[in-house]
């Protein structure tokens, strides 16, 4: 069967990008598949063995488009590609609009059922949205993703939480919905022992980490909605007491205003200890990271609909905390700890130096829980069946005949 994977990448090493790659080979095994990839200019991944790269554009820094001829030429890409099946992947509003559009046009203009399976892995968010609640932007977000939301035969979310926010506010039926876990690779994400874990550390980054420094780590897209300005105050309260705490930023900021304003507010604080900012790493360094920290925290102040990073942490035996919004609750379970929904230093700081405090057997006891709780929810190889099964269900209804009304 022919199928055409939509997608839209930013960045090598995020979320979407990652779980994209890991269906696209598994789809591959059985189908013929060609990935549509709107991309950064310098996104350089494969994903998957058939590709179509359309270059994006930025306005106004940060909302990426595709202008007149790059859309001109990816629609007929893939009408000439003749799909069977077309699986949306897409997290940018503009592409999410258009990937509707695409759906009704293959409906109505080719002569046979094209079913369409859409992967929805986050809300509409721009840096507005910080601090409002679900329902304040849900008229945003019913019109970027409603359309698609009601053309797809088959909708996924990559959490229960994002399975009953999309039904709410695309107004869809929730058994139309089927939660896939974005799919984490427990054989790269395994714990390394923390010695061989930090003198890697200090080589790719070119810092020297003290023996008994704990290590705080922050890993991911550094932009407004991931909280990390919020947390620098949190961090200044905690080495206010104890300056043997190290914080390493790990992720790029695409945004220039945003890195702007990160390095204000590093300017604005008098550190004794001043964060780490260690730049973007490869997927395959990141276990080392993990495996080097004290505490994985993800500050998110926006309604974070999965939050990969602290599951690729747990899958390394590391402790995570992660903020009391959107999915990162389920995520954790009880192999973690939450943060206040909103940013609140001094809380922060407290229940941050509880967790560091805890007797190094409970850490390895709470380590060895939330690797179980990754094999058995979040594996690659569990989240690849599971689609499988969908694509599957999806070619039985494209063996259908149409029946005209």
């Amino acid at each position: 069967m022919r199928i055409a994977f939509l997608l839209d990448a930013l960045n090598e090493a995020g979320g979407t990008e990652v779980s994209s790659s890991y269906l696209v080979k598994a789809l591959e095994k059985k189908h013929q598949v060609r990935t549509f990839l709107l991309q950064t200019k310098n996104f350089k991944k494969s994903i998957g063995s058939d590709i179509r790269r359309y270059p994006l554009s930025f306005k106004n820094g940060w909302m990426p488009y595709l202008d007149a001829k790059q859309t001109i030429g990816y629609f007929k890409d893939l009408a000439e590609f003749k799909p069977e099946l077309i699986v949306v992947t897409m997290t940018s509003i503009p592409f999410q609009m258009g990937a509707g559009f695409l759906v009704k046009l293959c409906s109505q203009l080719m002569l046979r059922r094209v079913p369409v399976i859409t992967i929805f892995r986050s809300l509409p968010c721009n840096p507005n949205m910080q601090y409002t609640s679900l329902r304040a932007i849900a008229s945003k977000a019913a019109c970027a993703l409603a359309p698609l939301a009601k053309f797809s035969d088959i909708v996924v979310a990559n959490s229960s939480w994002m399975k009953e926010a999309v039904g709410d506010v695309c107004k869809i039926r929730k058994e139309k919905i089927k939660v896939i876990y974005p799919p984490i690779d427990t054989s790269l994400f395994r714990p390394i022992p923390k010695e061989e874990a930090r003198k890697r550390v200090e080589a790719l980054s070119g810092i020297k980490l003290g023996k008994d420094e704990k290590i705080l780590l922050f890993a991911g897209r550094i932009s407004p909605e991931k909280g990390v300005i919020e947390f620098l105050d949190t961090f200044k309260e905690l080495e206010s007491s104890d300056p043997g705490i190290r914080l390493i930023v790990s992720g790029s900021a695409q945004a220039r205003k945003y890195r702007e304003k990160v390095s204000s507010k590093l300017a604005s604080i008098s550190f004794s200890n001043p964060p780490l900012f260690v730049g973007p790493q490869k997927l395959e360094d990141m276990p080392y990271f993990y495996n080097c920290a004290d505490l994985v925290v993800l500050p998110s102040i926006w309604y974070e609909p999965f939050g990969r990073v602290l599951a690729e942490a747990m899958a390394c035996g590391a402790l995570v905390a992660g903020r009391k919004v959107g999915g990162i609750p389920e995520v954790i379970g009880s192999s973690g700890w939450l943060l206040p929904e909103k940013p609140d230093a001094k809380l922060e700081a407290i229940r941050i130096r509880k967790i560091l405090a805890i007797p190094p057997k409970e850490k390895e006891k709470i380590g060895r829980s939330a690797r179980a709780r990754v094999e058995s929810l979040f594996s690659k190889e569990e989240a690849c069946r599971q689609f499988m099964a969908i694509i599957e269900k999806a070619a039985e209804s494209a063996r259908r005949p149409i029946v005209k009304k």
